[in-house]
């Protein structure tokens, strides 16, 4: 794979650009271009291109691992330092768990801890008074007064601590410096009742900086709220993102197909598993707490994940929030947070920490297929997308491993990569996408590459094109009318819906930028789109063995990771009116049906549902089969191997009845087959109730299912001639009842006449059953064997009704009326109408 990924080497990293164009009515000179050093790190360019006397807001934009939290150390501390100007620093950043690596750092830079004030001091007697308090480091809600969901407003300590504050370097001529670190992820706070709350500093506010490796288009709404404080000053500062090879890690991409991800996943246990056995130091981010929460607890169950890391570390430091709707029940300072000592698994070390761990594992769980909905999607940490992933994927600093669990990505449209026109790059990129898999042509599920700078035109399109014009009257009709409007109404600008639904719009209505994360993902991955990690190796489906002797059983077990029974009960419902031969009535209640309504029923029959769990069989593993002569045999999805694909069957017999029918009438379990004997009862039976419908004009058909049911007609037909040819004997002091071994002078089972009838059933079967035509039951070599004669054909086609319908073994009789070899009869399947009615559980599998 090293060799595949060559012409992606020095592809341009892609991320969002901010430009002077985007702060229209501000003072924003030419963007500077800075670069990292041979190390990949900033400081001493940034340092250097920041005038600390020059009140402005700056605006840094560098990529993750460049060392932006070391630069803000040691601006604050140049800060600190300065003679003759005393400025008050605040460090703002997005999370609690931020406050204490803050306090730490710039405690080494230097800064007496006495002249630090941090968070969780407000309202706290700790001796401390903040007013003596050089550096202040708190969160971006305090700052804003932003109480949470659940208060109405800020607690009285954090209101009387920012007053205080004001009034301190209003008095005493102190300027304020504000920085703001991970921006991204503070975009939410900025609510616009809390933009007031800043205005409290407009007499002594000296700078903002403003510093993240993602920013957004909500991002820019932020930036000019702040540099509306600055003058409208503003200067943008931009660093090249640069690879460093040496440092970055191995990226290897796991791909696995399961609805849902539990704590004892068989692949993930194995992923792990492997890692410890190779002596690797193993973290775990959880795209969700639940999942997070159980592979903590979940220590004792053997072959789970939180067993295999409790053997290895002895405890497990739980990364979860301690949070409830944004609250923090008592003013601790919490436990649960990222711990480099200890096996961290959870979910709040998605930014802003840095693991430097020797010979480390990073693996990153995310939202598994269950986790994508039509409405709202469950993907956790991971909700924003893509500037979520590329945060995420950051916090591995040293050289080691990603190891990312996801499902496959879906289908993407190669024809809107921007180097489709490369010959190199593209064959590199199907070949490893998937392995070159593609939708059909024309297919309105494909992901569609957007480049991340067109998201602007497209908010402000979606804005005034769609958002805005749905009510265009009526705000012409509001603006222009008299009436006193109270309350007031005023409809979102273009700037207040960006930032409060704008991300929101592209992360559902676009895959590529956050609907579909493993696209997002594997692109990223094969065009080498991360700094700090290259992709080493991508791990498809899973591989299952199943044995061939117990197939019911394995292939059971393999479903239910990645087929909820939900999906049924609502999918059958029609097919289910269908089978129980309730159609009459359900159209005398529904009047307003169309014409095409019942053929759309017929549409939604057993067979479809069969091939959907076939194609999921194969779309999620890679299927090994252990026959019963000890030979292990690899199953291609295009093989049509009879053995698994009538175990689907019956797996799926289980799924259509489970819990009301068992698979058949002798309440036989589950680990049943679906035999050939199976499937031609239940077409009969279903090919009689069709006929019926026909009949009566209460459905129509497509042309090759109605041969397909004239054909099992036939087919009865002719059983029920062997039925009149079920003869009463008794033989010593047994009732016994017969029918032939097989046609004879004495029983000519079809005449010549009937050849013609014959024929047309064996051609039908062979050309348009599905199951009879890929040999997934055996009967078409019977019929096409070089020499075979009409004769050998008859043989054939009696032994095969002769097993299905006519249960029993071969008996000798010999008395004084008869001395010959008989097939005695224990069993006799008869098939009449209102058998569906008894027998309800018949999978229709009549479409060709």
């Amino acid at each position: 794979m090293e060799e595949l990924i060559t012409p992606f080497n020095d592809y341009p990293i892609e991320f969002k650009e901010l430009n002077p164009e985007d702060f229209e009515s501000f003072n924003v000179p030419d963007k500077i271009i800075i670069e990292p050093n041979t190390d990949g790190y900033i400081n001493e360019v940034l340092q250097n291109a920041i005038e600390l006397s020059t009140k402005n807001t700056v605006v840094v934009n560098a990529g993750v691992g460049q060392g932006k939290t070391y630069s803000i150390i040691q601006l604050v501390k140049k800060y600190y330092d300065l003679e003759g100007e005393e400025y008050v620093i605040f460090i703002a950043s997005p999370y609690m768990s931020l406050v204490q690596q803050y306090y730490n750092k710039t405690i080494d830079s230097g800064i007496p801890e006495n002249k630090i004030y941090r968070y969780e001091n407000i309202g706290v007697d700790r001796d401390i008074n903040p007013i003596d308090s050089r550096v202040h480091i708190l969160t971006v809600n305090a700052l804003l007064g932003n109480p949470g969901e659940d208060a109405l407003i800020n607690s009285q300590a954090k209101r009387d601590y920012i007053n205080a504050m004001v009034k301190y370097c209003e008095d005493n001529n102190k300027k304020a410096v504000f920085i703001y670190d991970e921006i991204h992820d503070a975009i939410h706070n900025f609510k616009e009742e809390y933009i007031f709350t800043l205005w409290k500093w407009r007499n002594v506010i000296h700078k903002n900086l403003i510093i993240s490796a993602t920013f957004n288009e909500a991002s820019k709404i932020v930036i000019q709220y702040l540099a509306n404080l600055t003058d409208k000053k503003i200067q943008l500062i931009e660093s090249k993102r640069i690879r460093v090879p040496e440092n970055q890690s191995d990226l290897y991409l796991h791909y696995n197909n399961n609805l849902r991800y539990y704590h004892n996943d068989e692949s993930i246990v194995n992923l792990v598993e492997s890692l410890i056995a190779e002596g690797k130091d193993v973290d775990i981010l959880s795209y969700s707490k639940n999942l997070a929460d159980n592979i903590c607890k979940n220590t004792t169950e053997e072959n789970s994940i939180g067993n295999i890391l409790i053997k290895k570390y002895g405890e497990i430091q739980n990364c979860t929030t301690g949070l409830d709707n944004n609250q923090r029940p008592n003013r601790e300072i919490p436990t649960n947070r990222y711990d480099s000592s200890k096996c961290n698994v959870g979910t709040n070390f998605k930014t802003g920490i840095s693991i430097e761990k020797e010979n480390h594992a990073f693996v990153i769980i995310m939202p598994p297929k269950g986790a994508k909905s039509l409405f709202k999607n469950g993907y956790g940490i991971f909700t924003d997308g893509i500037n979520a992933i590329i945060q995420a994927f950051a916090r591995q600093r040293k050289k080691g491993e990603i190891h990312v669990i996801l499902p496959s990505p879906d289908i993407i449209d190669y024809s809107t990569v921007p180097f489709f026109s490369e010959e190199d790059k593209i064959k590199v990129f199907r070949q490893l996408y998937t392995n070159g898999k593609e939708a059909s042509e024309g297919s309105e599920n494909l992901v569609k590459y957007i480049p991340i700078n067109n998201q602007k035109n497209i908010l402000e399109d979606y804005y005034n094109d769609v958002y805005r014009k749905n009510v265009e009257d009526e705000l012409e009709f509001f603006n222009t009318s008299e009436i006193l409007h109270t309350p007031e109404i005023r409809f979102p600008s273009l700037e207040r819906f960006i930032i409060t639904s704008g991300e929101k719009y592209l992360v559902n209505k676009y895959p590529f930028f956050g609907g579909d994360l493993s696209s997002i993902v594997t692109y990223y991955a094969i065009t080498n789109q991360f700094i700090n990690c290259r992709l080493v190796k991508i791990h498809g489906k899973s591989g299952i063995t199943v044995n061939q002797e117990t197939l019911v059983e394995d292939l059971t077990r393999s479903y239910s990771n990645i087929i909820e029974s939900d999906y049924y009960q609502n999918a059958l419902y029609y097919t289910d009116l269908f089978v129980n031969n309730d159609l009459n009535n359900f159209w005398r209640q529904e009047e307003n049906r169309d014409e095409n309504y019942f053929s759309n029923i017929l549409d939604n029959t057993d067979r479809e549902f069969y091939m959907y769990l076939r194609n999921a069989l194969f779309e999620h593993f890679n299927i090994n089969m252990l026959r019963t002569n000890g030979q292990i045999i690899t199953v291609e999805s295009t093989s049509n191997n009879k053995y698994i694909e009538q175990a689907i069957l019956a797996v799926y017999h289980n799924y259509r009845y489970s819990p009301y029918y068992s698979i058949n009438t002798n309440g036989d379990s589950f680990a049943q087959p679906y035999t050939r004997a199976d499937y031609f009862r239940a077409n009969i039976l279903h090919a009689i109730n069709l006929s019926n419908k026909i009949q009566e004009g209460l459905i129509g058909v497509e042309d090759s299912t109605e041969e397909l049911i004239d054909a099992y007609m036939s087919m009865k037909y002719f059983i029920s001639k062997i039925t009149v040819s079920n003869t009463t004997i008794r033989s010593g002091s047994r009732i016994v009842n017969y029918i032939p071994v097989s046609p004879d002078a004495d029983f000519i089972f079809i005449t010549e006449d009937e050849y013609p009838r014959f024929n047309r059933m064996i051609d039908t079967l062979l050309a348009k059953d599905y199951f009879i035509k890929n040999n997934i039951f055996d009967f078409k070599l019977g019929f096409t064997r070089q020499n075979s004669s009409m004769s050998d054909k008859i043989k054939y086609f009696y032994n095969v009704i002769k097993e299905a319908f006519f249960k029993g073994n071969r008996y000798r009789i010999n008395n004084e009326e008869i001395n010959k070899n008989v097939h005695k009869v224990t069993e006799e399947f008869f098939i009449e109408d209102h058998q569906l009615i008894e027998y309800p559980n018949f999978l229709n599998l009549l479409n060709s």
